[in-house]
């Protein structure tokens, strides 16, 4: 039976998750969430995450609805917080939304349900007028603080769950993520997760040189969906640290290759400095020589190489190739 292996997971720490515009029910100066509307489709939405500052991240996210009905007016809300598994408070660096690619006025009204889960939590709220048998479109552009994953990573979180107070499914969900080789590791290993595994099992996954895209048709979403990728700037030690782990990833087939191209020439290098090659670019030398499992092995052949680890750096090259 074919061996594979999926590079690595986090667990959540604190974190502040923005979401989805959502149909939202304002009374006695509070917001909840709409179970469901009973005439606004949310035909389209198009989420771009850019990740390539190192200081925040920037979500452009563009929502295309449809009445189905007669002319209506509601309130749309986006959340300031969300949930998490140590949820806080936290807020915008910037933020800007707009209606038919007109900016809007908004508001900041509290919390009724403590969806957010934080008694603080509260909606940035817009007034939208839907015109019957007609469609109107929606987008928010704001910069976030990232998330902290107990500062071995940082999180970047979109709660998309909310898309479930419009009528019926989700016609087309698009999350696209930008980023640049600044950014060594992008944890990736299950973006969706607690999402229904039958939905999830539809999901198309595509990359590109700087960007990774996900997309999905016609769905209805729990409440609390998300997704969130991690982050860091740091070649994660740990797939490398110890003797058991090291040997795992000469036993195991790698499928997973959701990097950077610096990530991946690391990985791939790893396993020649497994061996003790000596490596005639300066900087990956130095960078192996201050790994204490590293030892320097003159005599190192290519014939040191178990068949799973040549597969594994053969799959990386191809990839890498791809990504040129």
């Amino acid at each position: 039976m074919k061996k594979s292996l999926v590079l690595f997971s986090f667990v959540l720490y604190s974190t502040i998750c923005f979401c989805d515009d959502a149909a939202v029910h304002i009374a006695g100066g509070s917001a909840s969430v709409l179970k469901e509307h009973n005439s606004i489709s949310m035909i389209s939405e198009y989420v771009t995450i850019d990740i390539c500052n190192p200081n925040y991240y920037l979500v452009d996210a563009k929502f295309d609805f449809y009445n189905h009905s007669v002319d209506t007016t509601i309130a749309v809300g986006f959340p300031r917080t969300c949930w998490g598994a140590d949820p806080m408070q936290g807020d915008f660096i910037s933020f800007k939304t707009y209606v038919n690619d007109t900016e809007v006025e908004t508001s900041v009204i509290a919390d009724r349900d403590l969806l957010l889960s934080n008694p603080d939590g509260s909606w940035i709220i817009k007034t939208v007028e839907f015109p019957a048998k007609k469609n109107v479109n929606t987008r928010v552009v704001y910069q976030a603080e990232y998330g902290d994953s107990g500062g071995t990573a940082l999180i970047v979180p979109y709660v998309f769950g909310t898309g479930s107070s419009w009528f019926g499914n989700i016609g087309k969900m698009t999350i696209k993520l930008i980023f640049n080789d600044n950014i060594l590791f992008i944890s990736n290993i299950d973006p969706f997760l607690g999402m229904k595994e039958e939905i999830k099992d539809r999901i198309i996954f595509n990359r590109n040189k700087g960007a990774m895209i996900w997309k999905l048709k016609d769905f209805e979403p729990e409440l609390t969906d998300f997704f969130q990728i991690l982050i860091t700037n740091r070649f994660p030690e740990i797939m490398w640290r110890d003797e058991w782990q090291r040997n795992y990833f000469s036993e195991y087939e790698i499928d997973d290759f959701e990097y950077s191209q610096e990530k991946l020439r690391l990985i791939r290098n790893t396993f020649y400095a497994k061996h003790g090659r000596i490596f005639k670019d300066k900087e990956l030398q130095q960078y192996f020589e201050n790994k204490k499992w590293y030892k320097p092995n003159p005599n190192f052949s290519e014939n040191m190489l178990n068949e799973i680890e040549i597969s594994n750096i053969k799959k990386i090259k191809e990839f890498e190739d791809k990504l040129k």
